[in-house]
């Protein structure tokens, strides 16, 4: 699969919830990262896919394929959903890089602002303690432990 096809096919799935096709996509020995979920696994991302679409009740999806090559590919998508937790709206818009090797993402980094999102999906204090890294910390600690807890009750 080449890289634009591939990339189609992730952002596709991901509109329509197809967490199965998005796990797919990833090689046995793959790394993804973004603020929340800074390494996993390419079997842990595509758990990650699962329970974050399974969650998302609302979610609406745009994405625009930056540039792409042979082995590469980068993509910027935006994100609209309401965050489970606080039942407050997001809009979140997040830059990935994808590394591809043999037509499976070899590598994904996700970035945006996690001080952009923070604001939206905890509200003000928690965004003004991100300032200091704390608030940051803690969502990572709480998304690690809910993904292996997810993990655990979905083989």
């Amino acid at each position: 699969m080449k890289s634009k096809e591939l990339v189609t096919t992730f952002y596709e799935a991901m509109k329509v919830r197809d967490y199965k096709t998005m796990a797919s996509l990833y090689a046995i020995n793959a790394v993804f990262s973004d603020p929340v979920f800074p390494s996993l696994s390419g079997f842990e991302a595509g758990k990650m896919w699962e329970m974050l679409l399974k969650g998302a009740k609302d979610m609406e999806l745009e994405y625009k394929i930056l540039d792409h090559g042979k082995d590469e590919a980068r993509v910027r998508w935006v994100a609209r959903y309401t965050f489970s937790k606080t039942g407050r709206k997001v809009r979140n818009e997040v830059v990935t890089t994808f590394e591809l090797l043999d037509g499976q993402i070899l590598t994904q980094r996700d970035r945006f602002s996690f001080g952009k999102w923070a604001r939206q999906a905890l509200g003000f204090l928690p965004w003004l303690l991100g300032f200091t890294g704390v608030t940051q910390k803690k969502v990572q600690e709480t998304a690690e432990r809910g993904l292996n807890d997810f993990i655990r009750a979905n083989p």
